[in-house]
């Protein structure tokens, strides 16, 4: 991004403050917030519970796709439950869009607070019709058995947060 050089004459567009601001970092990008309960599923059959779309995303960006306040009733303890983000860089994400982030466990108890999943995107091109899905699925065991957030107080939250300029990738895989 280039920046205007005020001192030698350059004129400052609004589209330049606005690039300045939306560069700073950990800027909410989108929120969404389900304050009623979402379910239940049906078998094996992924069932999404909330969705933000068209996010406004940067190419070379970080951006953090976090959950929070997740708490459900299992109709079959011991049942294993995915709770996971998936995403889309064009258009709408379904259950079947790419995978970002997962939390997966099978609660002793009919009620349980969740691990939240969270997902992590550097996209390669700016992109306005980006979306992401927090969706849950059965992946074994408690045949039949059903998932069912519940409506706590202040609901189910999404949030996307725009980190900045990614680093590179500097990691060692040992």
């Amino acid at each position: 991004m280039t920046y205007a050089n005020v001192a030698a004459g350059d004129p400052i567009y609004a589209s330049t403050i606005n690039d300045i601001i939306r560069s700073g970092l950990n800027s909410t990008v989108a929120q969404g917030n389900r304050p009623s309960a979402a379910g239940p599923t049906s078998g094996t059959t992924a069932l999404g519970i909330l969705r933000l779309d068209n996010l406004n995303l940067q190419a070379g960006h970080l951006y953090e796709f976090i959950c929070g306040n997740i708490r459900a009733t299992i109709g079959t303890p011991g049942a294993n439950f995915k709770l996971y983000l998936a995403y889309s860089s064009a258009g709408a994400a379904t259950t079947a869009s790419t995978e970002i982030g997962r939390a997966e466990q099978n609660p002793p108890n009919s009620t349980w607070n969740w691990p939240a999943p969270s997902g992590w995107v550097i996209p390669g091109a700016d992109t306005t019709t980006a979306s992401v899905l927090l969706a849950v699925v059965r992946t074994s065991s408690g045949a039949n058995s059903t998932f069912t957030t519940l409506a706590d107080t202040g609901g189910l939250w999404l949030t996307v947060v725009d980190h900045g300029v990614a680093a590179v990738d500097t990691g060692v895989d040992v």
